[in-house]
């Protein structure tokens, strides 16, 4: 059985909009989504985070393309490429005295 669906653009490209607001950039769609998440358990003493958020879909980008470029081949080395990947998301909101653990950088 062939589990593939075919959907002609215009379709696919309302659907896109409807979840995704027509963001065409697939990591910071994962960031926004996650983003979301996370700001359930996250309180900024004023201000938005906007410009931590932007770092972040950055250096995810960054991370992700690196990690399924076939850099990571064992468990151990993805252990240590996810706690850096948390370290650095959360290095980026220590400047804001913002309380920022490696569990929010995880979501």
């Amino acid at each position: 059985m062939n589990n593939e669906y075919v959907i002609d653009k215009e379709r696919l490209d309302f659907l896109q909009t409807a979840f995704f607001g027509g963001e065409k950039n697939l990591y910071v769609i994962a960031s926004k989504k996650a983003y979301r998440d996370l700001c359930r358990t996250l309180y900024f003493k004023g201000g938005s985070g906007q410009k931590c958020r932007e770092q972040v879909d950055a250096l995810l980008e960054k991370k992700v393309k690196y990690a399924i470029g076939g850099a990571i081949q064992t468990q151990g080395q993805f252990d240590d490429w996810h706690e850096k990947a948390c370290t650095d998301i959360a290095s980026f909101y220590k400047p804001g005295n913002i309380v920022f653990n490696i569990g929010h950088a995880q979501k």
